[in-house]
Formats: C-alpha cells, sequence, structure tokens
C-alpha cells in the first residue's frame, strides 16, 4: 500500500489508553478515524489541493481535454481504502502507480528507448501502442518530436519521450483541519463511549 506515515499520537495514545483502562475495544475508535482519512483523502481528488493547502499542477490531459488532475478514469481516487488494528488507523492505495503521483518523480523506460505517451483517446483507451487498434508510423516532427501517427490520416496518437517528469500531488497525509477534525470526532466518541460504560 502506497501510504505516507502521519502521526499525532501525542494526542491518540491518551485516548486509547482510557478506553483499553475500561476495558473497550480501540479498534472501533481508529476505525472511524481511518474513515476520516480515507473521505479527507478522496475530497483532495475533488478539490486538487494537497495537504499543505498547494493547488495540484494540471495533468495535461486535464488541460487539453478539461476534467480533473488525477481522476481521468477514476481508479485511483477509487482505491483508496481504510483500515485499523487496535493500534493504529490506515488508509492509502495498493495501486502501484500512487507514488510517483504522490511524490512526484522522472519516468524512464525501462525495455525500450522511449516512452510512448498517449495523447488521443484511441491511445488512452489501450494499455500501448502494440494494442492499438490499426497500424502505427514512427514520425519526427520538423522541430523533433518523436511521435507514433496513423499513416493514413496523419494523427498523431503517441508522442515519443525519453523521460517524462510527473509533479508531485500529494493526496496522502494530514492537513492541520484535518487533524482537528479528527481529534475533535475522536474526543466526541470518546465521550459517548466512556458515558456508556
Amino acid at each position: 500500500m502506497t501510504g505516507v506515515s502521519v502521526q499525532f499520537e501525542d494526542q491518540v495514545r491518551p485516548v486509547l489508553n482510557r478506553l483499553l483502562a475500561a476495558g473497550r475495544n480501540p479498534r472501533p475508535l481508529l476505525l472511524g478515524l481511518a474513515r476520516i482519512g480515507e473521505n479527507q483523502t478522496r475530497e483532495r481528488f475533488r478539490t486538487e489541493i494537497d495537504p499543505n493547502g498547494q493547488r495540484w499542477d494540471p495533468s495535461r490531459r486535464a488541460s487539453d481535454q478539461g476534467g480533473k488532475t488525477l481522476t481521468g478514469n477514476g481508479i485511483l481516487a477509487g482505491s483508496i481504502t481504510s483500515d485499523a488494528t487496535i493500534e493504529y488507523a490506515e488508509w492509502g492505495t495498493n495501486m502501484e502507480y500512487a507514488a510517483i503521483h504522490q511524490f512526484g518523480g522522472v519516468i524512464r523506460p525501462v525495455r525500450a528507448k522511449f516512452l510512448a505517451v498517449p495523447i488521443t483517446d484511441a491511445a488512452r483507451a489501450v494499455p500501448g501502442p502494440r494494442h492499438f487498434p490499426g497500424h502505427l508510423t514512427v514520425a519526427q516532427s520538423l522541430k523533433g518530436q518523436w511521435m507514433l501517427l496513423d499513416p493514413d490520416t496523419g494523427e498523431v496518437h503517441y508522442l515519443l519521450k525519453k523521460s517524462v517528469e510527473i509533479p508531485a500531488r500529494a493526496f496522502l497525509g494530514l492537513s492541520a483541519q484535518n487533524r482537528d477534525e479528527m481529534l475533535t470526532w475522536m474526543n466526541k466518541k470518546l465521550t459517548r463511549l466512556m458515558e456508556a460504560a
């Protein structure tokens, strides 16, 4: 699971200790915190704002076609899950490519000379150029950009790049407001639990 460890044990540990001392299982409380964290993370995909309050750099797809950054097919946002034990709460994603979006970085080809960057809906609909329906030809623009295009129509479906830099678009983490929301919820829940004991 791709994740960012955020700890505010100073505020949570005393609550867990009180629950344990009262013979109560702290997992439901921690599961509630995890679900709040999951919802806060999903909200970042809606607002496109990271935990520090910075707006995400728009993706090329979002700039060219409209829509939101990191939500082209909704898989990444939909993969956010949460869980808890009696010791900790967690939320995050198991998507392999999540880390590059969270932290940013440079992607380089592993087994080829170029990365094929899809720029049309038809190219985005398949896993890569080898699966593209129809024939593609390698060409070079007057400015030196290598590309894969349909030889009959001249439509460019892929740009060929030596590397692609992905800016960090953090979606995991806690803002001060997120932390306050969790602590407020936790204190209300603890009060109800202790009153019921």
